[in-house]
Formats: C-alpha cells, structure tokens, sequence
C-alpha cells in the first residue's frame, strides 16, 4: 500500500479517536498457491491474509473481524463482534445454499459453500495455539490439488478462494450465524432493518453515485450511508469543502425539481412509462409510448 493512503487512513482515524497500524506481509507466505487452480488473478494472494492473523498480530490480540472492502457499517458492530466463539475458531454468516451445514459435501466445501468470507470473526486466541499460519494450510492445498477440479461458474477450481480452503479445512471448526444482523445483499433472504453490516456482492454494489440512485435505489439506506462516510471522509482530509459538497446536492436538485415531471423514482408503473436516456442534466428519461 502506497505510503500517501495509510497517511489517510491514519488521518481519518485520529478523528475517530482510533488508530491505524499498517503491517506488511511477506509477499511469499502462499507461494505454493501459484501451482494450484484457485485463479490468482481473479482471487489474489491476499485474499488469504486473514488466515496469517495470529503471526502477524500482536500477543495482546485474542480475538479479530476481517471484511472484505465490499462491506459497510451501519450501526455499532459489538452484539456481532463478541459473540461466543463456543471452542470454534472462525464465526461466519450462512452462504446462501438451500442444504443444512451438516449435510454439505466435500465438493460443496471446496466450492465454500459453509460461510461467506466476507465477514469473518477469527478467535485468535485459538489459532495461535494451534499455530495456523500458511504452513499449516500447505498441506491442505497439497491433498486438494490431486484431487479432481471442482467447477465453479464454469472455472475449474481446486478450491473456491478462502473461502473453499476455510470451508474444507476447518468444517467442524466454524460457528455459522444466519443472516440477521450481518446481512449478504446477494442473497434471497429480504433485510430486516436489523442489519449492522451489508456485505455487497455484484451488481448491486454501492459504487453509483448519482443522485438519483442515491435516493431512489432499493438499497437507499445502505447507499445514503456509504457515500455519506465517502463524502466526510474527503472532507477530514481537506480533499473537499463541506460548503462544496452541499452546493453540488442543492444546485443538481435544483436543477431537476423546476420540470412538472420530475421525480426521484427510476422505476416508474405502467402509467408512466419512461426510459432513461443519456444526458447531461443530473438523470432524464423519455417517454416510450402514449396510450
């Protein structure tokens, strides 16, 4: 990580009154990866970080939560957080897979169909004592990869990323949560409004920053809250004056809500059916047909 985006990082939480410390890791620690099929370029190495976290965290840490970047917060995380391990190491959210976890096969772990890896509580407390780092997981990866290939999404695959490699390797060893306060926006499940982590997948993810999707999205909460964080983030690094960010709101709406037609909606009913067109206004439709 370049040096000017741990300075921010480290900016940002001093205003949270928290800390940052930035840990490199050995950039060979899974170079037994590269002879396996586990699609490197797609899944990379550091995808399998968090399996290194009771060597490369201090004695003093017992237990940690690993996220994936997709993930957003949207309210205090310690119901989640200390929850009881109950002699497991790992506590993950359901994968979103219609078979009970005790019935999956091995060919349904690979595949790492036990928990999302994109919310992982890890006892490490626990893992120290075992020793887990990559030399632990080798000899996992050596059996797997005489095995016949797993198909994942048409990619033939030793294994699903960590995913798979957690799923096969510690089965018994992985406290699995349903869906509730954690919540997987890919999954059918609809949220509960209970929900203190989104974890995005795909399409959906809050990256759209129009305002119209903004709010209009489904999602409305979960986007209004991450571009909000996005915007103060810039803001305690001086990268954007808070005056700036209202101007840019006040004059888009502005602008939209002087037409008779305007609406915040991007999906409208048979009654009004319009289709959106490019435009240099903040968003603009036309109108189809005409009954």
């Amino acid at each position: 990580m370049e040096e000017k985006y741990v300075s921010d990082m480290q900016k940002i939480a001093t205003y949270y009154g928290q800390k940052v410390v930035y840990v490199k890791i050995d950039e060979n620690e899974f170079d037994y990866l590269k002879d396996a099929n586990v699609v490197l370029e797609r899944f990379p190495v550091q995808t399998y970080y968090s399996f290194l976290a009771r060597k490369y965290l201090p004695e003093t840490v017992e237990r940690a939560m690993y996220f994936d970047f997709d993930v957003i917060f949207l309210d205090t995380i310690e119901a989640v957080y200390f929850q009881a391990f109950e002699g497991n190491y790992f506590i993950g959210v359901k994968e979103v897979y219609p078979k009970a976890v005790a019935d999956l096969t091995e060919e349904e772990l690979r595949l790492g169909k036990l928990v999302n890896g994109g919310t992982i509580i890890m006892n490490i407390a626990e893992l120290r004592k075992n020793k887990v780092d990559s030399n632990y997981f080798k000899p996992f990866v050596d059996r797997l990869k005489q095995l016949p290939t797993v198909n994942f999404h048409g990619e033939a695959l030793t294994f699903y990323s960590d995913q798979g490699l957690l799923a096969y390797v510690f089965r018994d060893k992985v406290k699995v949560m349903s869906e509730g306060q954690i919540f997987n926006n890919f999954s059918k499940l609809q949220p509960t409004g209970q929900e203190v982590i989104v974890h995005f997948y795909g399409q959906p993810k809050y990256h759209n920053s129009e305002i119209s999707a903004i709010f209009s999205n489904y999602e409305t909460r979960w986007l209004y809250t991450f571009h909000r964080y996005k915007l103060k983030a810039q803001i305690i690094l001086g990268k954007v004056d808070a005056l700036a960010v209202f101007a840019y709101f006040d004059q888009n709406l502005t602008k939209a809500i002087q037409y008779s037609d305007f609406s915040l909606m991007e999906n409208y009913s048979i009654a009004f059916p319009w289709r959106r067109v490019p435009s240099d206004e903040m968003f603009s439709f036309e109108l189809t047909h005409e009954e």
